[in-house]
């Protein structure tokens, strides 16, 4: 057998390093590089020894709407050309006797026979994917050690895929999100279309490039607000910081931003999920300037934030009063000429993108009520600003103050 020349990103690495598992997935933007590492894969499956790999998509009307082609050129590109057969609507290994072959699901799943030997599954654009083609598909899919093998490209936060395989994941997973700046062969040709598309349309390029599912434009809370921006924050003056508490489902978030020329400046975030009492000052410590300034941080959690005081953080609870999130969002919407967020904050940029009004199932518009989801940066980024938010005067306000130090962190 020849020695195979093999390419991965680092990302895919960890995904098919593992061992056994019943689902290796990959998902993101465009230019990452998924479709033909998994096609790569597929071609040392059907090398290394006999097997049958099912490539599938939900819809699949011809073999031009199928992986086909780039199974070929992995075949090509490995120089494997010599041991595999590359027929209009198949291919095979010489060398193993291994047979890949091609189906749609939504139509053709019940006809389909012999799936018990199926050795790989692998379904591309699985976005699209159904819950009645799951439910037919992953029983089908029964020899023992088989694997089912997913790449997609995001796009509604309610599909079966998202439910199935991010929200609600099996045990045996091993899964990747990947986009175009884990390539390290992203091609000078798709970088200058990616910054085109950053310029011209910002909810587009979070879809296409960096992997969002997307939003309709009218019910995204800080729709034409906000921007992706590199900047500079020396010379902007004082830092503002926040912090809102998560655990296990939801995540705990701290923001560094800056107020400077009538824009609002986010420079750095830390997310993290059932981050514990103990390792929530080494979480802070990553962000520049966080021990020399006050944080304002959501005063639900008195005890953590006396833990973090006693750990040496000037922080204090911020105000809450009825309607302090609507004001707080009015504020962020209507006091700076654009909200500015630093590339590196990929989590803030994704709250930005996804944080949307509720949508009237009768008249299909958006409402006033805002969506409780995507919001963890963006509240800390609220307590930051607390002092400079204007608060409806016929609403009692709820002030949180300073609380002691516990005797026991001492």
């Amino acid at each position: 057998m020849t020695e195979l020349r093999l390419k991965l990103p680092a990302k895919l690495e960890s995904v098919f390093s593992a061992d056994y598992v019943r689902y290796r997935c990959a998902y993101g933007g465009r230019g990452s590089g998924k479709t033909m590492s998994f096609a790569r894969m597929a071609i040392v499956r059907a090398y290394s020894s006999k097997c049958r790999i099912l490539c599938a998509r939900e819809i699949m009307n011809s073999i031009r709407e199928s992986v086909h082609a780039e199974l070929c050129a992995a075949v090509e590109d490995m120089g494997l050309s010599d041991f595999f057969e590359c027929g209009k609507t198949y291919i095979r290994c010489l060398s193993t006797g291994s047979e890949i072959f091609y189906a749609g699901l939504y139509r053709n799943l019940d006809s389909l026979k012999g799936l018990g030997d199926v050795s790989v599954c692998w379904v591309d654009e699985a976005e699209s994917v159904s819950e009645q083609s799951y439910l037919k598909l992953i029983p089908s899919i029964r020899g023992k050690n088989s694997e089912i093998w997913l790449t997609w490209n995001p796009e509604r936060t309610d599909s079966a895929t998202r439910k199935r395989f991010i929200l609600n994941p099996p045990e045996s997973i091993a899964i990747a999100e990947i986009n175009w700046r884990d390539n390290p062969w992203f091609p000078d040709v798709l970088e200058r279309e990616r910054v085109e598309l950053l310029r011209r349309d910002q909810d587009a390029y979070l879809h296409v490039w960096e992997g969002q599912c997307t939003t309709r434009s009218d019910a995204q809370v800080m729709a034409g607000r906000w921007e992706i921006k590199e900047f500079d924050d020396s010379g902007m003056g004082t830092p503002l910081f926040g912090a809102d508490w998560g655990f296990s489902v939801d995540p705990t978030a701290v923001v560094r931003a800056f107020v400077h020329n009538q824009a609002l400046w986010v420079s750095h975030e830390a997310f993290g999920k059932q981050v514990e009492l103990l390792e929530l000052p080494a979480m802070f410590d990553g962000i520049p300037d966080i021990r020399s300034n006050r944080i304002y941080a959501d005063c639900a959690r008195p005890e953590t934030i006396s833990y973090m005081r006693g750990a040496g953080f000037d922080i204090v609870g911020a105000d809450k009063w009825s309607g302090s999130v609507a004001d707080g969002i009015a504020h962020m919407r209507g006091a700076y000429d654009k909200i500015y967020i630093h590339p590196r904050c990929k989590n803030l940029i994704t709250e930005f993108g996804l944080y949307s009004y509720k949508i009237d199932k009768h008249t299909e518009l958006p409402t006033s009520d805002i969506i409780d989801a995507h919001n963890h940066g963006i509240d800390a980024l609220r307590y930051a600003l607390g002092n400079r938010i204007q608060r409806r005067k016929d609403k009692p306000k709820v002030e949180a103050r300073p609380m002691p130090v516990a005797s026991r962190w001492n």
